[in-house]
């Protein structure tokens, strides 16, 4: 598909960075953030108070288990219960509770309230004091490993969003100069290049590709698409086959097209 490019300075905008994967990296941003929060922080508050009293609590009449439930993702087992504390003579006392373990356990779970009786206040289950060590130890494991899955996730979002606009700035505003690029591995919304620099280094790049672009294909037996670089040409993108990536008027994107 021959091409023929204005003789003017363009503006490009290279495949796979758009206002959406912006917006995408604050969500992501936020989520990992919040990710983290519940697994470390969320818990910890009901961990050290369970801590405190896991010598000392002992079951009372008056504790009871007003709404609780256990459920298990894999096996990873969550557990919610609203506490309540009626003493005689004393005002009644709640407490919601949440934590979570590690157990292949199949079946129900069961649990009784127990109160340390000189810090009511942090009434739990036996249930939440048994898995003390595995709720540690699930902790001290499944934390770290969240967060270094997240800030991995962060990283290269990050990374890609800095390679845009590394190649944005290093192609737009000049004079665009066409070239072969090589396909090395294609999936269906994506597409690795390699490019061979002017001093033979070959630079292998993945691209996003939007919904119903597709490469400007030279060769599809040698896998050779067309691309553009600029300046000293060390870096290059693909152009697509209606040339959206570049800045063109109606006009020249149709003159374009004829070559």
């Amino acid at each position: 598909m021959p091409v023929s490019l204005p003789h003017r300075p363009l503006r490009v905008k290279p495949p796979g960075k758009t206002i959406a994967s912006d917006v995408w990296l604050v969500l992501l941003t936020l989520f990992l953030g919040l990710g983290c929060a519940l697994i470390v922080l969320f818990p910890l508050p009901a961990l050290v108070s369970d801590y405190a009293v896991r010598d000392t609590a002992k079951p009372i009449a008056g504790g009871t288990i007003e709404h609780g439930s256990c459920t298990s993702k894999l096996f990873l087992v969550i557990c919610d219960a609203d506490l309540a504390l009626s003493w005689p003579g004393k005002p009644p006392l709640r407490r919601s509770l949440h934590y979570f373990f590690v157990d292949a356990h199949f079946g129900d779970y069961s649990a009784r309230v127990v109160v340390d009786p000189s810090r009511p206040e942090d009434m739990t289950t036996d249930l939440a004091l048994d898995m003390m060590t595995n709720r540690l130890i699930t902790m001290a494991i499944a934390g770290p490993i969240f967060l270094a899955v997240s800030l991995g996730i962060l990283w290269v979002n990050v990374r890609s969003v800095r390679r845009h606009q590394k190649l944005r700035r290093a192609l737009s505003g000049q004079l665009l100069r066409l070239v072969t690029m090589k396909i090395v591995a294609a999936g269906r919304r994506s597409v690795s290049t390699s490019y061979v620099q002017p001093d033979g280094t070959v630079l292998t790049e993945s691209w996003k590709l939007p919904a119903k672009s597709q490469p400007i294909v030279l060769d599809s037996k040698q896998r050779t698409i067309l691309g553009v670089t600029a300046g000293d040409g060390k870096l290059a993108m693909p152009l697509d086959r209606e040339l959206k990536w570049i800045r063109l008027t109606k006009e020249e994107r149709a003159a374009a097209l004829r070559g």
